[in-house]
């Protein structure tokens, strides 16, 4: 299986407690009750632009938000996990989980990387790869951070499995592309929902391509 990077031309993690954050958890409560009443019933997440970059590697061109805050949510559920044995583990296997959004035992790499600059804050506050003590000094390493306390601290123990069942099952809708110019053009024109990109992260994406 490959493993998923955001490119350089991305912007940072960008959502906070409102609305975002927030609006996810809420959704995911909602999709989850509906699942009780109607087991048939899919959730959508959202749709994913990828670049194929090669050698098992995957750029997230479009949807790194939510794929982040997906990640995320499923680091703090495996922490809890661990510190306070809150999944049931005959609903949801941990050692799937970790290996398939955290880290994949057989290839030795870490399944998902942010942003270079974030990307130690992520391993080892998070996702829990290093003791490095990484910094949490740039706004967006706060940010990953805070998202990562905010689900430990708003999910109840008896809602973890129900929540996580309904995160990994979801369905997504995936468009690939193999031209790095492609991939940075539909980056500027698709970026339409969640926040708004900055001039400065427009910039940013316009000069890398």
């Amino acid at each position: 299986l490959s493993s998923f990077s955001i490119p350089q031309y991305q912007r940072a993690y960008a959502w906070e407690k409102e609305p975002q954050l927030d609006a996810f958890l809420d959704d995911l409560r909602q999709q989850a009750a509906t699942r009780r009443r109607n087991p048939e019933k899919s959730y959508f997440l959202g749709t994913l632009l990828l670049h194929d970059v090669g050698g098992g590697r995957t750029d997230v061109v479009d949807g790194q938000q939510r794929l982040t805050t997906s990640v995320v949510f499923i680091a703090a559920a495996l922490r809890e996990l661990e510190e306070k044995q809150v999944l049931n583990a005959g609903l949801l296997n941990a050692k799937g989980l970790r290996n398939y959004f955290i880290y994949d035992e057989i290839q030795e790499r870490q399944k998902f990387q942010t942003i270079v600059e974030d990307n130690p804050c992520f391993r080892s506050s998070i996702l829990g790869l290093s003791n490095d003590g990484a910094s949490t000094d740039s706004p967006s390493s706060k940010r990953l951070k805070g998202a990562f306390d905010f689900f430990r601290t708003r999910v109840a123990k008896d809602e973890w499995a129900d929540l996580v069942q309904t995160l990994t099952s979801a369905k997504v809708m995936v468009y690939s592309v193999t031209n790095p110019a492609d991939a940075t053009l539909i980056f500027e024109l698709q970026n339409d929902r969640g926040k708004k990109l900055t001039e400065l992260e427009a910039l940013k994406s316009y000069l890398m391509h």
